[in-house]
């Protein structure tokens, strides 16, 4: 771990910083300093190279305020692969706010829901998203919103083979937005477009 520019954590009421570059960084290292329980959680371990910069202050999920940068390769998360990718963080009020843009590889349905017609489902591919998240007092993040396209090569949604896909729309407000949805596999052709309410929810959650 290679960082400049660093004073985090030491004043838990002042603005911490850094910058610099880290190589096989495991994010849930920081659960414990930041005091955030659910980044403890089996399904943040990872391994992360690449340059950041960051910026924040407070010690609770409560008061916690943080701002973040990274351009990462060859990392892991979670399960999944990021060749390379471009993300920018932030987290304020219980609410975390997320930017992606790059390729993912082996990226589970079960990381954005629970349902369990989407169990069998692994996407392979790149995504410019934005997405947010909220922090409950107690359970799991919760989807706030989320929008941006999803091309997909070789994948797997809900047992279904899917050879090429790409998706663009918005989450909000409990309902699904598809801008425009093209799907090819041995089996599937498919094209959508239109709002999907909570009854058709979980097949958007697996491509949003």
């Amino acid at each position: 771990l290679r960082v400049w520019n660093a004073a985090i954590f030491d004043q838990p009421s002042e603005l911490n910083s850094a910058s610099g570059s880290v190589a096989r960084l495991n994010p849930r290292r920081f659960a414990a300093p930041l005091k955030v329980e659910w980044l403890d959680e089996g399904r943040f371990n990872g391994s992360l190279t690449g340059t950041f910069s960051f910026e924040g202050s407070g010690r609770s999920t409560d008061d916690l305020v943080l701002r973040a940068s990274a351009s990462l390769v060859d990392s892991t998360l979670a399960g999944v692969r990021f060749p390379n990718a471009g993300v920018d963080f932030r987290m304020a009020r219980r609410e975390i706010r997320t930017k992606f843009a790059g390729p993912f590889e082996h990226l589970p349905g079960t990381l954005f829901t629970e349902r369990k017609e989407l169990a069998d489902t692994t996407l392979n591919g790149s995504a410019e998203m934005s997405v947010g998240f909220t922090i409950p007092k107690v359970g799991p993040l919760e989807l706030l919103e989320a929008d941006g396209a999803i091309t997909l090569s070789s994948s797997m949604i809900a047992g279904v083979a899917v050879d090429s896909a790409r998706v663009t729309g918005a989450f909000a407000n409990h309902a699904v937005t598809i801008e425009g949805l093209i799907a090819i596999g041995p089996d599937l052709r498919a094209t959508a477009l239109g709002t999907l309410a909570l009854c058709a929810l979980g097949f958007a959650a697996g491509l949003l």
